[in-house]
């Protein structure tokens, strides 16, 4: 399950794919987007993708969505874990 405290460093994993939170800046609201995200890893294909104004509406949809799906942290693999190098 994510929460506020894991979600910057941990995601949610079924097979190869990843549902987890992006934090993003909007440099013209000058407010954060909680974006959260499925995705195929092996592929980098994008399955699902929602923006949410509030941290709490982003982890609840999250958990609700993908609530079979075990957390796996970022910080076992490092960076070198990361399917974008």
């Amino acid at each position: 399950m994510l929460t506020a405290t894991n979600f910057l460093h941990s995601c949610l994993m079924f097979e190869q794919r990843q549902a987890g939170i992006a934090v993003i800046y909007c440099h013209l609201t000058e407010q954060y987007i909680y974006h959260a995200y499925c995705l195929e890893t092996k592929l980098l294909k994008d399955l699902v993708s929602v923006e949410f104004n509030d941290l709490t509406d982003a982890i609840h949809y999250i958990n609700d969505e993908f609530s079979s799906w075990e957390l796996t942290s970022f910080d076992q693999g490092g960076c070198g874990s990361c399917h974008a190098k």
